[in-house]
């Protein structure tokens, strides 16, 4: 991660991650830059090569041969635009980040208002909400989907919606990664650490070239570490009620024990034994609970990718 954040003069760093997109790149950028100079802000722009088909690494090289202010990352494998983004977010120095798609369907010209919004409001986190998105009728229902899903796995209210269109102060991204590893980010890890988040309505375009590589494959990929989120939650349900059912068996058996001392009754009998049953099989369930977090923790630590896949760094020699 970029060291002297606290110190940094650039005020504003829009990151791109890049895949397939490549004839749209100059115009991209001479539309972020423009927009980034009306706002009157220090700023950077990183571009992250996702290694995807087409000439998109010597398009950047170019622009970043004639640009300063332009870094561009490239990646030692894809690595998906989620992953792209957060290493791109690690080698910026911005007080700001803006993230932002490679495709021109997200508009350069409303980063302005998402960074009004998060300074005028003083919030955390800005996200662009699209009121129509011109995408197909598969990826919008997809889209809606993954959403349901994500407000059930995250911090977020249930009608919160979710783009890769926003701004977020450093702050956020330092907090959630800290110093350790940013290889295998999770989803909307934004929301963890940015208890004040907003939305404002942005313009979105009809895709100008090229084809969406927005599949099912692609949707279950980005699904897959919220419904293991769920999984967490329901891990944690089923501890919760292990313990309350153990408690309940413990109790239950100290009151048959004070009835039958108190010679209320003869003999606490077979409902000592459905107490008993009870509190080993609450017991059991905590046990498999727990064993079940652990071996994830476990195959989490195996599977651990490293802390950075970026090949190259490259930046303007003047």
């Amino acid at each position: 991660m970029s060291d002297a954040v606290d110190e940094t003069t650039i005020a504003i760093s829009v990151v791109v991650p890049v895949y397939g997109s490549s004839d749209a790149l100059p115009e991209l950028h001479m539309r972020i830059r423009q927009e980034l100079t009306r706002i009157g802000q220090s700023f950077e722009i990183v571009f992250v090569d996702d290694c995807g088909p087409g000439n998109s690494l010597e398009i950047l090289q170019s622009i970043a041969a004639n640009d300063s202010q332009v870094v561009v990352l490239e990646m030692l494998r894809n690595v998906g635009q989620l992953s792209a983004t957060v290493q791109g977010i690690a080698e910026s120095q911005g007080r700001y980040i803006v993230t932002i798609d490679d495709d021109l369907q997200q508009w350069p010209e409303d980063i302005g208002a998402l960074f009004n919004e998060i300074e005028s409001k003083n919030l955390d986190l800005v996200v662009g909400r699209f009121p129509i998105r011109k995408h197909s009728v598969f990826r919008n229902v997809a889209s809606e989907l993954t959403r349901r899903i994500a407000v059930r796995s995250l911090p977020v209210l249930p009608t919160t919606h979710f783009s890769s269109f926003r701004v977020m102060r450093r702050e956020v991204f330092e907090r959630y990664f800290g110093n350790g590893s940013i290889g295998n980010p999770v989803p909307g890890w934004m929301y963890f650490t940015a208890p004040r988040h907003g939305e404002i309505d942005v313009r979105h375009a009809e895709r100008q070239q090229g084809e969406s590589t927005y599949s099912m494959r692609l949707l279950v990929r980005s699904a897959r570490p919220l419904l293991s989120g769920l999984i967490d939650i329901g891990l944690q349900i089923a501890v919760t009620l292990s313990i309350i059912q153990v408690a309940v068996a413990f109790l239950g058996g100290v009151y048959l024990g004070y009835q039958y001392l108190a010679g209320n009754i003869d003999s606490p009998g077979f409902t000592s034994i459905v107490f008993l049953l009870l509190a080993i099989i609450g017991l059991l369930g905590v046990g498999i609970a727990m064993l079940a977090q652990y071996l994830r923790s476990i195959k989490s630590l195996i599977l651990n990718k490293p802390s950075s896949l970026v090949r190259s760094v490259i930046r303007s020699k003047h």
